[in-house]
């Protein structure tokens, strides 16, 4: 794996985790596209309200771009959130993130799959790792 991008993108589990939206925004080139969790466009970053945000990199392509499974524990709550599952794909040029894009994992009528997700990042929980 590629220490860039995954510094990047821990970076980034950090700046939302602790809602810095100022260290956010820096990771992100000027001219970044960012798809949102409802699939809209943001002009700009956005910091998601509440929550810790835990993640597992399932691969690295080209030290460039990063595919990850993302989970939220809500606030008041020890345990993920299935509802607020999701795949973020990251794409990292020159130290910058030039595409975010965090996709619901609703894994529909894929029970096993949706299972499978929390199995792995509930150790992150245990251990308090943001990104595994």
């Amino acid at each position: 794996m590629s220490a860039e991008i995954t510094g990047v993108y821990k970076r980034l589990l950090d700046a939302w985790n602790g809602g810095d939206a100022e260290a956010a925004a820096a990771l992100f080139a000027d001219d970044a596209l960012v798809v949102g969790f409802d699939g809209g466009h943001i002009g700009g970053v956005e910091v998601p309200a509440g929550g810790t945000y835990v993640a597992k990199i399932r691969r690295v392509w080209d030290g460039r771009m990063v595919h990850a499974i993302v989970g939220v524990v809500p606030p008041g709550s020890y345990d993920l959130d299935p509802a607020l599952n999701a795949v973020h794909t990251v794409v990292v040029e020159d130290g910058k993130i030039v595409l975010f894009q965090s996709t619901p994992a609703k894994y529909m009528a894929r029970p096993d799959l949706a299972a499978s997700h929390n199995a792995e990042l509930t150790p992150l929980l245990l251990t308090g790792d943001t990104l595994g």
